[in-house]
C-alpha cells in the first residue's frame, strides 16, 4: 500500500541518515585529528626550514658586512597552520618575539666583560601536534620542545691549543630599537634584518666564562665537545658547574694561559607588517 511505502521510505531516510551521521563521526573523531596532526608536523617543518633560512641570512650579513651594511634583509616565517575544509578543525597558531637581553655572557680575566644578547624566538600552539619553539640565540639555533632540546647549528665558538689556549667566540646581538617586536597569528609575518656594527676584544688570562640561557644543556654540551675535541680534559684544564640558570666554565686550574677572543656582531631586526591576522 502507499501507506507502506511512505512508512519505508522514511525509515530508508531515516537509516541513511543514521549512516551518515555515523560516517561523519567516525572521519571527525578519528581521521581529522590524525590529518590535523600531519598538517601541523609539516608545518613545524616549514618553520624549521625558515629559521635555518634567517640564519643563513644573519650569517651572510655577519661575514659580509660593507656589502650588507643598513641593507634589510626579509625572512618570511609562517605561524601557524591551515585546517581541514568543512570539518571541524582548529587552526593553529604561533607567536615570535624578539628578545633583548635574554642571553648573558660573563669573563674573568685580566680584564672582567659581561655582554646581553638579544635573541629571536618562535613559539608554536598546536592542537595536535607537539608543541615546538625555535630559537636563535647568540648565533646558534635551538629546537626546543616537551621531551627536551636540540642544537640545530652551532654557535660560532672554536680553540686553538698551543703553547697557550686561544679561545674564540663570535656572538650575535639580536637589538630592537625601533618597530614591532613581536607577532601572533596563523598566517605569515616577516623578519627584516640589517648588519648594524660589530666590536672585538681580547681577554687574556681568562679564568672564569658564564653563559645565562634558559638552554644551558645546549650549551653544555657544545662547549664540552669544543674543548674536548682540542684536548682539554675536564677536571684537569677546567672544570664546569651546571644551573637551572646557566652554565659556568672554570679555566683556573689550566696548565696553559688561557686567552679569549670575542667579536660581536650587532643586528638589528623587526619584525615587519606581513599578513597578520
Amino acid at each position: 500500500s502507499r501507506n507502506d511505502d511512505a512508512v519505508v521510505g522514511i525509515v530508508v531516510a531515516i537509516l541513511l541518515v543514521g549512516l551518515l551521521v555515523t560516517v561523519f563521526s567516525i572521519v571527525q573523531t578519528v581521521q581529522v585529528p590524525q590529518w590535523m596532526e600531519e598538517i601541523e608536523s609539516d608545518h613545524m617543518d616549514t618553520v624549521a626550514s625558515q629559521f635555518v633560512e634567517l640564519k643563513h641570512t644573519i650569517d651572510i650579513q655577519l661575514y659580509a658586512p660593507s656589502y650588507y651594511n643598513n641593507i634589510p634583509v626579509t625572512t618570511p616565517i609562517t605561524l601557524g597552520s591551515g585546517n581541514v575544509p568543512y570539518f571541524l578543525s582548529q587552526k593553529s597558531s604561533g607567536n615570535i618575539q624578539i628578545k633583548n637581553d635574554t642571553f648573558q655572557i660573563e669573563i674573568d680575566g685580566d680584564t672582567d666583560k659581561s655582554y646581553s644578547i638579544g635573541t629571536i624566538e618562535y613559539t608554536s600552539s598546536n592542537s595536535y601536534f607537539t608543541d615546538q619553539k625555535y630559537i636563535y640565540e647568540a648565533g646558534a639555533m635551538i629546537l626546543s620542545q616537551s621531551q627536551g632540546s636540540l642544537l640545530v647549528s652551532k654557535p660560532f665558538f672554536s680553540v686553538i691549543n698551543n703553547n697557550s689556549i686561544n679561545i674564540s667566540l663570535t656572538f650575535v646581538n639580536i637589538q630592537n630599537n625601533v618597530g614591532k617586536t613581536s607577532a601572533y597569528g596563523s598566517s605569515t609575518c616577516s623578519i627584516l634584518t640589517n648588519y648594524s656594527s660589530a666590536q672585538n676584544q681580547t681577554i687574556t688570562n681568562m679564568t672564569k666564562l658564564t653563559i645565562t640561557t634558559n638552554y644551558p644543556n645546549i650549551w653544555k654540551e657544545s662547549v664540552n665537545t669544543t674543548l674536548s675535541s682540542k684536548g682539554l680534559i675536564e677536571g684537569t684544564d677546567y672544570s664546569q658547574s651546571l644551573s637551572t640558570e646557566g652554565i659556568i666554565f672554570d679555566f683556573g686550574s689550566a696548565s696553559k694561559n688561557v686567552n679569549i677572543q670575542i667579536d660581536e656582531i650587532n643586528i638589528n631586526a623587526q619584525i615587519s607588517p606581513g599578513w597578520i591576522r
